[in-house]
Formats: C-alpha cells, sequence, structure tokens
C-alpha cells in the first residue's frame, strides 16, 4: 500500500478543517497574509501532531510544502487499527503501519501507542508488532481486544531500545488469557513495566513451578502487575537489581508465593486478597523475603471484603513485620481487623499513617480505626496520622433554621421586589388613565362653550 493511497482515499474531514486554517505559502505571500501555524516551532507543532492518530498525521503532507516532511520526524505515533473506515481489515492497517514506519525518520527515538483488536495467532498482528519494534521504539503502549488464549510474541521481549513498555487487553472475559513467554525477558534498557489482564502460566505437565522473567532486566525501576493472572505457580520470582516502585494490584490469582529481589525498593502498593477470591487457589498475597529494608512507603487495599479472618489475620501480620522499615502506611479501611491490636507492633520509624475509602456506610471501621491508630503508632508517637472521612451531608440545627430563615428572607425581598413593580405599573396605569380623564372632561366643556360664544 502507498502512502498516496491512504492520504487520497478517505480524506478526513479532520485535516480538511485544519487545512482551512492555514494559509498556503504561496497564497500568503501574494496577499501578504501570515501562516501563523506553520510558523510555529517544529516541537510545538509535533505536540499538537501526537494528538492525532498516525493516518491523519500522515495527511498533513497535503497542507502545504511546509508540512510535506513534517510528520516524518514527530515522535509520539499512534497506530490505531480500530478505524474501520480506513482500515476494514488488518492486513490493510498492517500494510499502513509498515509503510508509515518505512518513510519516518529512524534516527529520532519514537514512542509508539498500538491499538487494535485481534489475536496474536493473526499473522497481521506479528507483522505489525514486528515492524513497530524493529524502528527505534523507546516507548510501547500497546492496547488490543480479543477473547482467545493465546501465547505472546517472544520477539517482543528481546528489545535492546525499548525503555517503557505497556500491555493491556481491553477483554476482560475469563477466557481472555494472554500467556506470557517463559524465558527470561531480555530487556535490558527497559524502565517502566505495566501489565494488565496478563496471564503468567508454567508448564501443564507439572515439571516447572517456578517462573523467573526479570533477571535481565537491569535497569527496570517501575513495574505493575494489574488484574494479572499469577495461578498456578508455586514461586514467582521478581530479581530486579533497580526496582524502586512494585504495584501488584487487583490480582485475579496469586502465586504460592513472590520471591521479591529488589535490594532499592522504596515503594510497595499490594492487594492482599485476590479479586476472584473463590475460585483462586492460594488466598492471599505472600512474599517469601525476609525484610525489604529500603522501604519507605506501603499501600496496602484487601481487595475482596469476603475473606476468612482466621487465615488473612495471620497473612497481615507477617506481612507487617517485613514491611516493619516503612516510613509511610496506607491502609484501606476494610483491612482494619480488631485481631491486630494485641500482637506488639512491628513498627518503629512511621512518620505517617493514612486510612482511606472510608464511606458512612462503614462506621464500624471507622470507631474500629482508633484502636488500630493507637497499634501501629504505638512505637512511633510523633507520626502524622490521616483519615479521609466523607463529607457530612446531615445538617445541624442551627444550620437548618440558618438555612430556612434565609430563604425566607430571599423569598420576602423577591415579593416586595415584585408589588414594588405591580404598584408601580398600577401608578403609572393610574396616572394615564387620570390625564386621560381630565383632557377628555375639558374636551367636552370647550364643545359645550362653543354653542354660547355663537
Amino acid at each position: 500500500m502507498d502512502l498516496s493511497n491512504i492520504i487520497d482515499r478517505n480524506y478526513s474531514s479532520k485535516i480538511k478543517g485544519l487545512r482551512m486554517d492555514l494559509v498556503h505559502d504561496d497564497r500568503a505571500n501574494i496577499i501578504g497574509e501570515e501562516d501563523r501555524l506553520s510558523n510555529l516551532p517544529e516541537d510545538i507543532i509535533h505536540h499538537i501532531l501526537s494528538y492525532l492518530d498516525m493516518q491523519y498525521v500522515v495527511q498533513t503532507c497535503r497542507l502545504s510544502k511546509r508540512w510535506k516532511h513534517t510528520w516524518t520526524s514527530i515522535t509520539y505515533l499512534r497506530l490505531n487499527g480500530d478505524d474501520k473506515e480506513l482500515f476494514p481489515s488488518l492486513s490493510d492497517f498492517s500494510e499502513f503501519v509498515k509503510c508509515a514506519l518505512s518513510h519516518r525518520n529512524n534516527q529520532t527515538e519514537a514512542e509508539v501507542e498500538l491499538t487494535f483488536t485481534g489475536s496474536t495467532k493473526n499473522s497481521d498482528v506479528r507483522n505489525i508488532i514486528n515492524d513497530v519494534c524493529l524502528h527505534n521504539v523507546r516507548k510501547l503502549i500497546m492496547t488490543w481486544f480479543s477473547r482467545s488464549i493465546h501465547d505472546f510474541l517472544p520477539f517482543l521481549f528481546s528489545s535492546h531500545t525499548l525503555k517503557h513498555l505497556t500491555l493491556n487487553n481491553k477483554c476482560h472475559h475469563l477466557s481472555a488469557k494472554i500467556r506470557i513467554p517463559k524465558s527470561d525477558w531480555d530487556l535490558p534498557a527497559l524502565e517502566t513495566l505495566y501489565l494488565s489482564y496478563m496471564c503468567f502460566e508454567v508448564s501443564r505437565d507439572g515439571n516447572d513451578k517456578s517462573l523467573s522473567l526479570f533477571s535481565k532486566c537491569v535497569n527496570l525501576k517501575d513495574l505493575t502487575f494489574h488484574k494479572c493472572y499469577l495461578d498456578p505457580l508455586e514461586i514467582f520470582n521478581v530479581c530486579c537489581p533497580k526496582l524502586s516502585n512494585l504495584s501488584i494490584i487487583n490480582t485475579l490469582k496469586f502465586p504460592k508465593a513472590v520471591n521479591l529481589v529488589a535490594p532499592h525498593l522504596k515503594n510497595l502498593t499490594a492487594t492482599v486478597a485476590p479479586v476472584r477470591h473463590k475460585s483462586a487457589i492460594n488466598k492471599y498475597l505472600h512474599f517469601s523475603t525476609e525484610r525489604f529494608n529500603s522501604l519507605e512507603t506501603v499501600n496496602l487495599s484487601l481487595g475482596n471484603s469476603r475473606c476468612d479472618k482466621n487465615i488473612y489475620v495471620p497473612v497481615l501480620l507477617n506481612m507487617f513485620k517485613k514491611f516493619s522499615n516503612a516510613k509511610d502506611l496506607i491502609l484501606d479501611v476494610y483491612i482494619i481487623e480488631d485481631q491486630i491490636s494485641p500482637t506488639p507492633c512491628p513498627f518503629n520509624n512511621l512518620k505517617s499513617l493514612k486510612i482511606g475509602n472510608v464511606t458512612r456506610s462503614n462506621r464500624i471501621a471507622k470507631h474500629r480505626s482508633e484502636k488500630v491508630k493507637n497499634y501501629l503508632l504505638r512505637n512511633s508517637p510523633n507520626a502524622t496520622f490521616i483519615m479521609n472521612l466523607p463529607k457530612s451531608q446531615k445538617r445541624s440545627r442551627q444550620k437548618v433554621y440558618t438555612d430556612t430563615m434565609a430563604n425566607k428572607v430571599a423569598k420576602l425581598e423577591t415579593a416586595k421586589d415584585e408589588a414594588i413593580a405591580v404598584a408601580s405599573s398600577l401608578d403609572v396605569w393610574y396616572g394615564g388613565m387620570l390625564e386621560n380623564g381630565i383632557a377628555l372632561k375639558n374636551e367636552n366643556a370647550e364643545q359645550e362653550n362653543e354653542p354660547k360664544r355663537k
């Protein structure tokens, strides 16, 4: 597919509208008008184009001579295959991606946002991802929709230029599992990794009971698992020497244990219980690591209120011991239990304690939080305590009285203004009638005196 076909076919109304705001260079010289948009600095033009899908960005080459090659040097590329008007099939989108990237200036690093519908079993999808990975991409945000179970492409996990990677399956159906390659990911430049609705599995024969993926990601600093399947793993190894921020949020299924080797970990956000609690083999998040010495901020939420407290409370207390060096502790109100109070407090260096997600419906948790506060801040008396209470909707008697009187005064003022307006209108009407009556009386008197004069 030639780029001119994309440009000529279905000429976009977005670009037509943009063209109306532009004055061509030649026309500008003739009539003396200034092409203000084209005269903007290159980086500002690139920023404006970053909000458009790539198929519309390419079409800007028809705006004027100044714009002919502008699109080839933009650094943020939105490749949207869900535009069925331009791309009736994945093969059409695949051809466009290949052609557009081949005309791009690859000396500049690119950030790519790729969106499509289809399974990675599809050869066109494989070609699209392969073409993207071959063009000096430093950041890739890939979002797709697929209901089938399929393996992800292994060559995506062997890039030496990729610094930021986001993988997100928009289909949240139980059958839509995306299996990740089991071998170590060779991504030495990767710094940020975000995974959503991804499935981490071992072989079904039961020989492999552990999984280790990140040992070659030596520069990884931010790692997020969002609604991922980590079951039926025995041990999930996360070994990242530079990891600073870890989030394990709303996990669908947990492994038996997470072996976290991250000596520089500072911030940890975790959901303690799996979202799908009944079908999970492992009911709670468990770290096999003994202690996190560099940890500063811990943010814990329950994730599932229907938990067996006899199992849950010991798990939570064990977590507290591992996080004892934390300085800032954030707890979901549902994670609070009375049973934790009698045990020795493991925290000695807390600077702040925050309890969130408090609503009017969980008043019991509000009262319970006072005991938990005394327990967690037992060894940190100078720490700050914060509870995000909802604003009360119930008004006090004085407030009701004040509001009522204010409404009454406002109504009286309105009625007074209306009465004045009516009275003023009556005065004008009465005055007019009186003047008309006097004039009529004088006219009659003159008519009566007229015969006498004759």
